[in-house]
């Protein structure tokens, strides 16, 4: 009986293989890698029978993600126990945005293949996106610098230096020291992915500059226009160039509408030399409706040699509501002779009678330029009468629309009432609420030929016989107020050392305001609106030094508790970054120090975080800096 069974499968087996059979093997194509594309799909198929497998058969590949589906028809013939490499003609798009895994899925039809456990194979395929290359900051010196340069890459990532392509990196971290001993040097730099992608190699010229020149440049405002209307929110945007001979990034630029707090933003974009660009920022802005605005855009370049054109300040009209008309409705007897306020000194100071120009019902001396007024201020103003024909007692009311609502408040926006006349020059003071709104609005001044005040209003009333009505452009400011100070090193020696070319960076609410770097004295400036809290922050570059043997031992007394380290001394011996002083930070400071690794996780340079709160008067805030494993202070900062 086992026999006759034996038999019996025998031929089973025989009859199977004497018909067609194939089976996938393989799937050679596409491969994982970075920033695949359009990828060929290549596969390799088996006959595992006793027949020749004929052409006329089919393989299928579908993409499980797009559902996308390719078939084509294979003519060639695979002879028993051979093997075919067959590849589609029709791509599979592979391309991403993003790291992405995609299944493929492929699968052969025979006919006659009564064995389905092999036509069908999935790959998994990792289509992985290379990050952005990195950007180098430093590529001309001048040739009386020493040869040993520092360059710096801009990356979030791990960087490679190389000094050719193909080539192993020598060096790897953002920070790289090279010997320039004859120019052009050549450097080639990228970035790789956490995703083990590499990014595109860029490469980066070292010359030899005869001057370094950094200049930028404000050409002119692109946004907003005179004639958009203030209902219209606008957006600001300005042009500027780089006139040096210096690649410029990382810069700060910055507006105001009617002195009212300044908006700032960074330039993170590379600007080449001679290049210009158009900076558009994101929120928009309404303007004030009193008709004019002032608006200043300008750009702040650390180093840069010319601050004349740094700012650009025009004057835009977008009219929105239009004053209530006021005017008299004789041209005899009283007028405005003169009007004396802050900056503004308008006609002749003499009450002339008989005077021939005493004929005006109303005069616009918009055009004449802005009265400067700082709110909380009060300022002294007088207003001459004149007259065309004998003399007439007369008040004057000044008015101000000191919301900016396009409206002359009859009881809240009237400043001063002046008079009776005589005398015939009307004096009074004027006080700017600390309440009104920055920027351009308007003042309407009201001489009328009455003993009593209580008919002039700032609207024509019905019986406003004679006198004048005069209106006037006046810009309410802020005050503003210096920062400044001076970077020295922590020093343990008597001497005061400068930190020069360290980059001084305000903020004010974790927003970077402006930079600034260091002169050779250490010293930096600000202007920013007073009444503020800001923030100070430092950095610096390269010439780290003073880490030595002595260091190591005082951060290891520090730890066992022999003798404590106090302050930024305490805060500059934990070079590993891990929030406390151990043995670790000791010993990373003895290798540094004979060379055997060449930077810190901590970095180079700790520096002192001020907070200061300036009022209305200039403030000074000097602080210190260290280099990272420094503990006792001997470097000299002398770069």
């Amino acid at each position: 009986m086992k026999k006759f069974l034996s038999v019996i499968l025998l031929l089973l087996s025989i009859l199977c293989r004497g018909q067609q059979q194939a089976g996938l093997v393989q799937i050679v194509q596409p491969s994982s890698g970075c920033n695949l594309s359009t990828e060929p799909v290549t596969i390799r198929i088996i006959n595992p029978g006793l027949i020749t497998v004929t052409g006329g058969y089919t393989a299928t590949y579908q993409l499980l993600q797009t559902m996308d589906m390719v078939t084509e028809t294979i003519n060639e013939d695979i002879l028993p126990g051979d093997t075919l490499v067959y590849s589609f003609s029709a791509p599979v798009d592979l391309s991403t945005f993003m790291d992405t895994i995609y299944d493929l899925k492929i699968w052969i039809a025979v006919a006659g293949d009564a064995d389905h456990s092999d036509d069908t194979l999935v790959k998994q395929v990792w289509s992985n996106v290379s990050p952005a290359p990195p950007t180098d900051t430093s590529f001309c010196v001048k040739p009386s610098y020493e040869t040993h340069l520092s360059v710096h890459a801009t990356s979030d990532l791990p960087v490679s230096w190389y000094h050719t392509p193909g080539d192993a990196p020598f060096h790897t971290g953002p920070d790289c020291e090279v010997f320039v001993l004859s120019v052009p040097v050549i450097l080639y730099l990228n970035v790789t992915g956490t995703n083990g992608c590499p990014s595109v190699m860029v490469s980066d010229t070292i010359t030899f500059c005869t001057d370094t020149v950094v200049e930028g440049a404000v050409q002119a405002l692109v946004s907003p226009v005179s004639g958009q209307g203030a209902n219209n929110p606008v957006t600001v945007s300005f042009l500027f160039k780089n006139l040096g001979n210096q690649r410029l990034t990382g810069f700060s630029l910055g507006y105001r509408i009617n002195n009212a707090q300044a908006v700032y933003a960074i330039f993170t974009n590379m600007l080449e030399t001679g290049q210009s660009a158009i900076y558009n920022f994101s929120l928009p802005e309404s303007l004030s409706g009193s008709g004019y605005d002032e608006i200043s855009v300008w750009i702040a370049i650390p180093g840069d040699q010319t601050t004349s054109n740094d700012t650009l300040t025009c004057i835009i009209h977008n009219p929105v509501n239009e004053y209530c008309a006021s005017y008299a409705y004789s041209t005899e007897n009283e007028d405005i002779g003169n009007v004396t306020i802050s900056n503004l000194l308008n006609g002749s100071p003499d009450s002339l009678l008989n005077n021939p120009d005493a004929i005006h019902t109303y005069t616009d001396f918009t055009s004449l330029g802005s009265i400067l007024l700082k709110k909380g201020q009060t300022y002294p103003i007088s207003v001459t009468q004149i007259s065309s024909a004998g003399f007439q007692p007369c008040m004057a009311r000044v008015y101000a629309d000191w919301n900016m609502d396009g409206l002359f408040d009859p009881v809240n926006e009237l400043a001063v009432t002046l008079g009776p006349s005589p005398p015939m020059i009307l004096t009074g003071t004027v006080e700017v609420p600390v309440n009104a709104i920055t920027g351009l609005t308007r003042i309407r001044i009201v001489l009328y030929q009455t003993s009593d005040s209580s008919l002039i209003t700032p609207c024509v009333p019905p019986d406003y016989n004679y006198g004048e009505t005069e209106d006037y452009q006046a810009l309410i400011q802020e005050d503003s107020v210096n920062i400044s100070g001076t970077v020295t090193y922590k020093n343990s020696q008597p001497a005061v050392n400068a930190i020069k070319k360290a980059i001084v960076s305000l903020y004010c609410q974790n927003i970077l305001i402006i930079r600034d770097t260091t002169d050779n004295t250490g010293h930096y400036q600000f202007r920013v609106p007073a009444n503020n809290q800001y923030s100070i922050r430092a950095s610096k570059k390269g010439w780290w030094g003073g880490g030595a043997a002595t260091d190591a031992l005082a951060i290891l007394k520090h730890f066992v508790g022999l003798s404590l380290l106090q302050g930024l001394n305490k805060e500059a011996g934990d070079v590993n970054a891990n929030g406390y002083l151990n043995s670790v930070d000791a010993r990373m400071v003895s290798i540094r120090f004979v060379g055997q690794i060449d930077s810190f996780p901590s970095g180079d340079w700790l520096f002192e975080k001020p907070q200061v709160t300036v009022g209305n008067t200039d403030v000074i805030v000097n602080f210190k800096g260290i280099c990272f494993g420094d503990v006792n202070g001997s470097f000299n900062p002398y770069y």
